[in-house]
């Protein structure tokens, strides 16, 4: 009688032992896309050793702003894989065989905003190993999540610099903007240019040539010795004529 009863017991506890074993459980919170770690609950496995899980997510939404291991579990050893994007790969060791019977946060993480709008948090892969058998086993439930991300298109609007809003009209009008009082020295650049340009005036060299001296004989260009050689002629031709008017005037006498 006595080993009938022992029998059923075992039998009993086998069954409880199966029936916790089909209850375990892993779950992500759901949350803001603010900088906030929402958890990695699990819940029902006993003399773990380690735990995976894949956690996808929409990029266009949201990015991941950190992963870290949840308060409890900080002498965990924890890899990360992000390679891809919108998944994260988590592996967690554990140091000494856990058992979990009520849900707890082991990891933690936290989504920075993209754009606006809402993704689901989807955990795949999710595993666990016990011990002594170190079986790889799978989570009999799994629940996902979702993060918002409550930030605005217009939010990511390019702004105006601050000298540009001192412009009076709505059209592109360069000369409309105002700088600021720190960068008024600027325009004083483009006037040392403009004094440049007054030094083009200089082909007022041609004034040069503007020697009266050389207008008092504008028929014969002044050359090197040509105009002393040819007044001498003049006398010279005029002598036999006053010669021949000598010698005249005596033959009449």
């Amino acid at each position: 009688m006595k080993e009938r009863t022992v029998l059923l017991l075992l039998v009993a506890l086998f069954c409880l032992i199966g029936s916790a074993h089909a209850a375990t459980v892993m779950e992500i919170d759901s949350g803001t896309a603010d900088g906030s770690y929402l958890q990695v609950h699990v819940a029902g496995i006993a003399s773990a050793t380690s735990l995976q899980f894949d956690l996808t997510y929409d990029p266009a939404v949201v990015s991941i702003a950190g992963i870290r291991k949840s308060a409890g579990y900080e002498s965990v050893s924890m890899t990360i894989n992000t390679d891809v994007p919108g998944t994260a790969r988590v592996l967690v060791i554990f140091p000494d065989p856990v058992t979990i019977q009520d849900p707890a946060g082991v990891v933690e993480v936290a989504f920075s905003p993209v754009a606006a709008g809402t993704s689901t948090l989807s955990l795949s892969d999710a595993r666990w190993s016990d011990f002594p058998a170190f079986a790889s086993l799978t989570f009999d439930e799994v629940k996902s999540g979702t993060v918002t991300s409550t930030i605005t298109p217009d939010a990511q609007a390019t702004t105006v610099p601050p000298y540009y809003e001192a412009s009076s009209g709505s059209s592109y009008d360069p000369g409309a903007f105002t700088l600021p009082e720190d960068t008024v020295e600027i325009p004083a650049v483009p006037e040392q240019t403009v004094t440049q340009p007054a030094a083009t005036q200089m082909p007022a060299e041609p004034a040069l040539p503007t020697t009266p001296a050389t207008e008092e004989h504008p028929v014969e260009p002044p050359q090197p010795g040509a105009p002393d050689a040819t007044p001498a002629p003049a006398p010279v031709a005029a002598l036999p004529i006053f010669i021949a008017a000598i010698l005249l005037y005596r033959r009449n006498r």
